[in-house]
């Protein structure tokens, strides 16, 4: 019991038995046992008014402490941040080794789970089978699928459109350079050497001090010198030693601009294609 109950109930008894004295107090006849008990009664009487205000007043501090102490128990949000999973192919060409099935307690005999993990570890297990040619740096974006495409551009290739000067439309193309060949140079290169490669005895292409591309055909050896602009802008006595070589060294040699704005300037120099004529001249070697 605490103590406020206590003084509470201590109050009651003192008013009751004061209330009860005092009648009694008025009516007897000796003074000395009248005066003694009007006293005892009046001592009751205000030790209960004062025991009754100390209570309340008790009371009325635990319930402004009660109502500070309470305070609302508000959960915050949690927030979760989903991180989207990417999807990270192995750099090598092999095939992913398959996920077990891992087991977990206390359901081994739910049939509905059990299907639903089965099904769980047969999406885990899927692999990818990449067949590409190490050794190749070109291809046509649209003829590989999702996989393939994510493979390469996580080996560095490099995403273009360029207008095909053989199909004679935009085309997009998945390609890693050597670093020190510019994209232009390296597309055009490429897409000569596709267009020969199939109509011609022997073709190779260099990344060296040799042409870019040359290619054997009515036992004649052909020079191809892929050409941006930069050379003869830069540094014109080099052209003219490139040019000289491809005399010396070449059945027949010529240059293929990728801007036709520099094709009268190459053609001081030897022989000169760009992008419009080119498919026809091949043709003609072929």
């Amino acid at each position: 019991m605490e103590i406020s109950d206590e003084l509470f109930l201590f109050t009651i008894g003192c008013l009751t038995f004061g209330a009860i004295i005092y009648p009694f107090a008025n009516q007897a006849e000796f003074d000395k046992i009248i005066a003694q008990a009007k006293l005892w009664a009046i001592i009751l009487i205000l030790l209960a008014l004062v025991s009754t205000t100390i209570y309340l007043a008790i009371k009325a501090i635990k319930s402004i402490v009660f109502t500070l102490s309470i305070k609302p128990k508000i959960k915050p949000y949690k927030i979760t941040k989903h991180r989207k999973t990417k999807d990270v192919l192995p750099r090598s060409l092999e095939i992913a080794e398959p996920i077990k099935n891992p087991k977990i307690e206390g359901h081994h005999n739910n049939e509905n789970f059990s299907r639903s993990q089965e099904t769980l570890v047969q999406a885990e297990r899927k692999s990818v089978n990449i067949d590409l040619d190490e050794d190749k740096k070109f291809y046509r974006f649209g003829k590989l699928n999702e996989d393939e495409i994510r493979y390469l551009r996580n080996r560095k290739f490099e995403v273009q459109s360029y207008l095909n000067p053989f199909s004679n439309k935009r085309e997009k193309f998945i390609f890693k350079t050597n670093g020190n060949e510019g994209s232009i140079h390296f597309l055009l290169t490429n897409l000569i050497f596709e267009f020969l490669k199939n109509k011609v005895k022997k073709i190779e292409a260099f990344e060296t001090v040799k042409p870019d591309i040359v290619f054997e055909n009515k036992n004649k050896k052909i020079a191809i010198e892929v050409e941006t602009g930069k050379i003869i802008q830069k540094d014109i006595n080099r052209l003219k030693e490139k040019a000289k070589s491809l005399e010396k060294n070449y059945s027949d040699w010529f240059f293929v601009v990728t801007d036709k704005n520099f094709s009268s300037r190459y053609k001081k120099f030897g022989k000169t294609f760009d992008k419009r004529s080119l498919k026809n001249a091949l043709l003609r070697y072929v």
